[in-house]
């Protein structure tokens, strides 16, 4: 199980809520906490059980009003961790956790003022949040400041004063900074090179040494941004999860109609002339034979898989993000962006459909999915009545 951090700049957006939804699935994410989702609480639990699909969720209700809303936190989790509700506010929710084994250890999530006259209440609520007695502890933020000059490109230099009054509250509480792979910089101002680019490292994972001792295989990394000025980051809690290769031996694949066909075009035409080049053959198997045939070798140099494509296009957007940000890398990361979106989308029609197949197979689980929807509309409220 892995935990997840994200500044996502609302969810009122498909396309972000898409980028998401491929996040929680690939990278078997446990615990989530999202920021500045400009959702209320009522609308988080919906989209959670239509959507993700958590056992348990959360919210902290954004602030202003319905135009101008800002704000908004959210923390989603999985079984088999059993969540307990610490403290909560406009910046922060804090928990402790307690995993299969009777493992506990504590997890705050912070939000930081942005403002620099109020950056001194995000220092103050670390030192709040800190639990004391040597207890196993992480802190993952969008901290909203740095620690180092390296940290940021562009713009005016940091006050050294600034970086300092963050290093002092981490040793204060004993926090060590747990590190990154991925491009250092979590945060940009989408501006141009040319036009005062500014990149920040924002978002970090911190922790107790006590926590690091808990899990000593631990990884953190900073995936590309899509969707949101922020990158998600990812806290891996046994090690970065690699898909292996294995050496089975590979069974011959049935050919199966898969609906995202019929979201290409050139799709029907593929068909008919399949159909009717067979037309002298007697045989409907035969004709339905050329047809898959026809189909799988357009699908090959046409369509393809979506997965293949999303690899691709985000080892491209982050190769991108690394480099120089000029109008063009600017414009080609937004272009990116909206293929991934469409391959996004194409994905969820593809695993649909298999999701159906399963469904049938397994026969009605009518029954199972109302008492799993019952299950995560109580949550929220059991929380709030044992913090009360």
């Amino acid at each position: 199980m892995n935990l997840l951090s994200w500044n996502c700049r609302g969810l009122g957006n498909q396309a972000t809520v898409r980028a998401l939804k491929k996040i929680l699935r690939e990278k078997n994410q446990g615990i989530v906490f999202l920021m500045e989702t400009k959702l209320n609480d009522q609308r988080m639990a919906t989209l959670n059980s239509t959507q993700f699909h958590y056992a348990g969720c959360f919210s902290v209700n954004p602030e202003g009003d319905c135009r101008n809303k800002r704000g908004g936190l959210s923390i989603l989790w999985k079984n088999p961790y059993d969540l307990s509700l610490v403290s909560y506010s406009n910046h922060h929710i804090s928990v402790t956790v307690k995993e299969t084994g009777d493992r506990i250890w504590e997890l705050s999530y912070v939000y930081g003022w942005p403002n620099h006259h109020m950056k001194r209440n995000t220092w103050q609520l670390l030192r709040n949040l800190n639990p004391g007695d040597d207890k196993p502890w992480v802190c993952i933020s969008d901290f909203n400041e740095i620690m180092w000059p390296h940290e940021k490109i562009g713009g005016n230099p940091k006050a050294f004063a600034c970086m300092e009054s963050f290093r002092n509250v981490v040793d204060d509480c004993t926090l060590l900074d747990l590190g990154f792979s991925g491009n250092m910089y979590t945060w940009t101002n989408g501006q141009a090179f040319d036009q005062n680019t500014q990149k920040k490292r924002l978002d970090r994972a911190l922790a107790t040494e006590t926590w690091r001792d808990c899990f000593p295989k631990y990884q953190v990394e900073h995936l590309p941004r899509i969707h949101s000025d922020h990158a998600p980051l990812i806290v891996y809690l046994d090690g970065a999860d690699k898909r292996l290769a294995h050496n089975k031996k590979q069974r011959k694949k049935l050919f199966r109609f898969e609906s995202i066909w019929l979201e290409h075009e050139g799709c029907t035409e593929v068909v008919k002339l399949a159909w009717t080049s067979t037309m002298n053959g007697p045989q409907f198997e035969e004709k339905v034979k050329a047809c898959s045939l026809a189909l799988q070798q357009w699908d090959n140099a046409h369509c393809g898989k979506p997965h293949v494509k999303i690899a691709k296009l985000q080892k491209r957007l982050e190769k991108l993000q690394n480099g120089p940000q000029t109008d063009l890398v600017i414009n080609e990361c937004k272009k990116i962006e909206s293929e991934l979106d469409a391959q996004y989308r194409l994905e969820e029609i593809f695993w649909h459909q298999r999701s159906r197949a399963l469904w049938i197979k397994a026969g009605d689980r009518t029954e199972k999915h109302r008492k799993e929807t019952k299950k995560i509309a109580s949550t929220k409220s059991k929380m709030a009545m044992d913090y009360g």
